[in-house]
């Protein structure tokens, strides 16, 4: 039984909200008691991102009552209130003050101070204790914007932790985290549920629910469908609850290979730059028909060699060939010309205009390239018509003129899927079911498949070895910047595996 409205740290009930013609909440409610790990869970597009948000002020109700620590909020509560009532949220796509320090961009609002000035060394030492204490370390004086999406995450957990929070909102916190990251987490977010504090966590992981929540609620198409506790949890149900009957998973057929379409000769980047790893002299082939996933625990290169194969970023030495043609020196829109295509690991920040509508989002690659215009006039209808079919055929839902930013991030990465994999000859794929339910996933895996039976040579960047198993021919290790061995899914060893990625190059075997 939940705790009553007077007891319970967080108490939200008949929540309503609506973006457009998108019904976002319907009558939702939500309760969360004191001292437990509360999951809320949902396939992409349920709600679960609208609801905390409008528990953490980001977002303004259209109807519905909110109380936290049984303090009535204000129908219209502002984040300061949230806050002050102590609620804090880890969103998906964090965001940093760019031109300010890590650390500054950590205590930015709180900031301690000493004789009226911000007192650095305190600060440091207790928000480093906190890193520690999660297993996280940054480099603290480091310009904040040079943190990749992962680190951000982990910076706003400290964050949370730092400025005592009772009630801690993580929005798929786990999803850019290693194995023993996600132990660690759940280590911490135990102690702090013993001691008290609120957990709610969004996870699209069952396993992860199965391991931590105390309660879970599950929300479908905006409403609730239903509030779990542990102890009749069975996770064949909740899944049917949230998602309802599943297709079954694609499959991946063995290579029919062709030429080499993606090629990277001994690509080195510059060392020295906040925030970034180096290449060291990769070497790298991609053939039509084949997929190769470049697997490695986050910020040991991944981010550099996307930029380095989309054109965002110059190589020190060594060259880039897509399609048999050096590009280097090309930028993005000629790369793209040659048929390579890219699913960025942050498609808030890289992917889409977030305040732009879906159908300028969709149509933004043709509008680039000047495809998109009729006698030198922007061709709107014909684009929007695109647009609808593109929407469609990756099951988003919404009018064509909603700001993208009303999306789940879910839903934004199947917009950034169904656009960019329509029919490239290169796929560059980053994270690219980050945050994404299980129905999403299984789309963009199958798109992935599809356009590898179609001949196309796609390069996958994942933290996740199960999708890197499903998906690749062959799986290559980046470490420090430089491949140090690779393997076919087929034959994984676990053992092995972990030692490239700690940089342990095993001897081979007899």
């Amino acid at each position: 039984m939940s705790a009553e409205p007077a007891t319970a740290a967080v108490h939200m009930t008949g929540i309503w909200k609506r973006f457009g013609a998108v019904q976002a909440l319907a009558d939702v409610g939500l309760t969360a008691d004191p001292g437990e790990i509360h999951a809320l869970v949902g396939e992409n597009g349920a709600g679960k991102t609208t609801l905390v948000r409008i528990l953490a002020g980001l977002e303004r109700a259209d109807a519905g009552s909110v109380d936290v620590n049984g303090r009535r909020l204000g129908p219209h509560h502002s984040p300061k209130e949230a806050a002050e009532a102590g609620v804090g949220l880890v969103q998906q796509h964090c965001q940093v003050v760019p031109g300010l320090a890590v650390l500054e961009n950590l205590i930015l609002g709180h900031e301690p101070t000493r004789l009226g000035l911000i007192h650095r060394r305190q600060a440091l030492a207790s928000t480093r204790a906190i890193a520690d204490r999660l297993g996280y370390s940054f480099d603290w004086y480091a310009p904040a914007e040079t943190l990749g999406l992962g680190q951000r995450q982990r910076l706003e957990i400290v964050r949370l932790l730092w400025r005592r929070c009772s009630v801690l909102v993580l929005d798929e916190p786990t999803t850019v985290l290693t194995a023993a990251e996600v132990a660690n987490l759940f280590e911490v977010l135990r102690s702090l549920a013993a001691e008290g504090r609120t957990v709610i966590l969004i996870t699209h992981k069952l396993d992860e629910v199965r391991e931590v929540a105390d309660h879970v609620t599950v929300l479908r198409h905006g409403r609730t469908v239903g509030r779990i506790p542990r102890q009749r949890l069975d996770l064949d149900e909740l899944a049917r609850l949230m998602v309802g009957e599943l297709e079954s998973p694609p499959v991946r057929q063995p290579a029919a290979l062709g030429e080499v379409r993606l090629r990277l000769r001994g690509v080195t980047t510059p060392a020295g730059e906040p925030g970034t790893q180096a290449l060291r002299g990769i070497d790298l082939e991609v053939r039509a028909g084949e997929i190769v996933g470049i697997a490695g625990v986050e910020g040991n290169g991944q981010a550099e060699l996307c930029e380095v194969v989309v054109g965002l970023r110059r190589p020190a030495s060594g060259t880039v060939e897509i399609n048999g043609r050096s590009v280097d020196g090309l930028g993005t829109r000629a790369r793209r010309a040659l048929g390579l295509a890219f699913v960025p690991a942050d498609r808030m920040e890289e992917g889409v205009n977030p305040l732009g509508s879906l159908w300028e989002n969709v149509a933004a690659p043709q509008i680039v390239a000047g495809r998109g215009t009729r006698l030198g006039i922007l061709d709107r209808q014909r684009l929007r018509e695109q647009a609808r079919a593109v929407l469609a055929g990756a099951g988003v839902k919404g009018d064509l003129d909603l700001p993208t930013r009303s999306l789940s991030g879910g839903n934004v990465q199947r917009l950034v899927v169904g656009r960019e994999l329509q029919q490239p000859s290169v796929v560059v794929a980053a994270h690219p079911t980050r945050g994404v339910d299980v129905r999403g996933a299984a789309f963009v895996h199958r798109r992935l498949l599809d356009l590898r039976r179609a001949g196309s040579a796609i390069l996958v960047i994942s933290a996740d070895l199960d999708e890197l198993s499903q998906l690749a021919d062959r799986v290559l290790v980046l470490h420090r910047g430089g491949i140090v061995g690779g393997y076919a899914p087929e034959d994984a060893d676990p053992a092995r595996i972990g030692l490239l990625m700690s940089g342990v190059v095993p001897e081979a075997r007899p």
